[in-house]
C-alpha cells in the first residue's frame, strides 16, 4: 500500500502511449477516431450517419456531469430515442461512459430521477470539447 506507481506498473493500460512516446493529444485523438468513430459506429450500425454520431459524442461530452435526457438528445440530432439508447449502451458497455444514478432519501424518487452521465476517461471529454 502507500507505494507510488512506477511507469512499468501501469504500462498495460495504454501501452502505445507509454512505450512509444506518442504525444498525449495525438494518442487520444487517434484512439477516438479508431475506436469510437470506427469500431463503435460499426457495432451500432451508424451507416451513413457518422456525422450525427460524432455530433452525438460531442453533445455527450458537453453534458458530462449533468442529467442525461435522451429525448432532448434525440430531438437535437433528429434520431429516434431508441438510437440514442443504443449509442449510450455501447458507450457504457465499452467503459467509455457510466451513468450515475441519482441519490435521494426517498427510494421512489431515487428510482424515478434521471441519472447523470460521466466519462470514465476524462481525456475523451476534454478532446471532444476542444
Amino acid at each position: 500500500m502507500g507505494q507510488s506507481f512506477r511507469k512499468d506498473d501501469y504500462k498495460w493500460f495504454y501501452p502505445g502511449k507509454l512505450t512509444d512516446g506518442i504525444p498525449g493529444k495525438m494518442f487520444y485523438s487517434n484512439y477516438i477516431k479508431t475506436y469510437l468513430e470506427r469500431d463503435v459506429s460499426d457495432l451500432v450500425n451508424v451507416e451513413g450517419n457518422i456525422t450525427t454520431f460524432r455530433t452525438f459524442l460531442k453533445l455527450v461530452a458537453y453534458k458530462c456531469g449533468s442529467q442525461l435526457k435522451m429525448t432532448d438528445l434525440s430531438n437535437d440530432l433528429n434520431v429516434s430515442v431508441n438510437t440514442i439508447k443504443a449509442w449510450i449502451t455501447i458507450l457504457e458497455s465499452s467503459y467509455i461512459i457510466f451513468m450515475l444514478p441519482s441519490y435521494h432519501k426517498n427510494l421512489g424518487k431515487r428510482l424515478l430521477k434521471t441519472p447523470k452521465l460521466y466519462f470514465l476517461i476524462l481525456v475523451f471529454c476534454a478532446i471532444y470539447l476542444d
